[in-house]
């Protein structure tokens, strides 16, 4: 009777509610793991509805998860034997009538069509990440697209590659499920590379700077040091904008005492260690005079260099937000 009522409150779940429900469940981390594989606007669904869901009881968190073992011990089942085998060893253990609801659950995603995920990206923006993949790669795609879309695509491609193209789709025959699956997987993973959702806002320099100001010092200048063997001029270029932790000594006052208030006294002191004596002074000035008085007497306390260039990338990063130099 208590799984029945179980049940009951499950269905009355739509799948974005569960997922959220099961997000949560999983904590912070994991959750943010999951995140980095979904496209943009399922992240944006999933967001909204963690933030608007309320406590979740006992009963149906557990009947989530519950849900989510069964579908995932079913497409393991499935990846290894194929459905028939799948449904004949859930049976054994969930039950016949179960196992057909779970079957039946997860053929949605069984049956889908090859290549879907490329449909929710712009037709231009396809012919730039498709013109550098082989033409075989090319003419498979196309193939499983719809023939409006495959044929605006297939006129901008570049004329070099056109005709052999159009060739391998007319001579196609069969592709084995394995090769369907594989290059699907290899292309959204190129895909979630090329970040096809935003990539002429993203990249440039401003970017590889924000990226490398928030990298551990050693890090950074391996790369940087990597980039000057082959451009000398990008090398300088982003070795003149890199900020640096002595570099507080050109932050406003008033930014510089917003951001301090933000950060915790054990951050401070650790970011202290390394700093020079005019951005210690800088630092300690923009303090309350009972924290800088505090933080101002000698720590020989032993810590690693790790953690005290963690602390200083919390603050350059906190200075950029509030809008410190760029």
């Amino acid at each position: 009777m208590a799984r029945l009522k179980k049940a009951a409150v499950i269905k009355k779940l739509s799948g974005k509610e569960k997922a959220a429900i099961f997000l949560m469940a999983l904590g912070c981390d994991s959750s943010a793991i999951v995140f980095n594989h979904l496209n943009s606007q399922d992240v944006e669904i999933l967001s909204y509805q963690i933030a608007s869901t309320e406590k979740v009881d006992s009963n149906t968190l557990s009947q989530v998860l519950y849900e989510f073992r069964e579908l995932a011990t079913a497409r393991n089942y499935i990846a290894t034997g194929g459905v028939e085998y799948a449904k004949k060893l859930l049976s054994k253990a969930f039950g016949e009538k179960r196992a057909d609801e779970i079957i039946q659950k997860i053929s949605i995603f069984l049956h889908k069509k090859p290549f879907e995920f490329v449909k929710r990206v712009q037709s231009d923006r396809l012919v730039s990440f498709l013109k550098f993949e082989q033409p075989q790669t090319i003419a498979l795609v196309l193939a499983y697209l719809e023939p409006g879309t495959a044929s605006r695509i297939l006129s901008a491609l570049p004329r070099s590659i056109q005709s052999d193209v159009a060739r391998r789709i007319a001579v196609m025959d069969r592709t084995s499920p394995e090769m369907l699956h594989n290059v699907e997987k290899v292309l959204e993973k190129k895909l979630a590379l090329f970040d096809l959702s935003g990539y002429k806002e993203a990249g440039g320099i401003e970017s590889m700077m924000n990226i490398l100001n928030r990298m551990d010092k050693k890090t950074g200048a391996d790369i940087l040091s990597e980039i000057r063997r082959s451009n000398t001029k990008l090398s300088e270029e982003l070795t003149s904008q890199l900020l640096v932790f002595d570099d507080v000594v050109k932050i406003d006052d008033e930014v510089l005492c917003a951001v301090l208030a933000g950060v915790s006294s054990d951050d401070i002191a650790k970011a202290l260690r390394t700093a020079s004596f005019e951005a210690r002074e800088k630092i300690l000035a923009n303090l309350s005079p009972e924290l800088s008085k505090l933080l101002s007497q000698p720590d020989s306390k032993p810590i690693r260099l790790k953690e005290i260039e963690e602390s200083q990338s919390q603050i350059l990063a906190a200075i950029r937000k509030a809008g410190g130099p760029k």
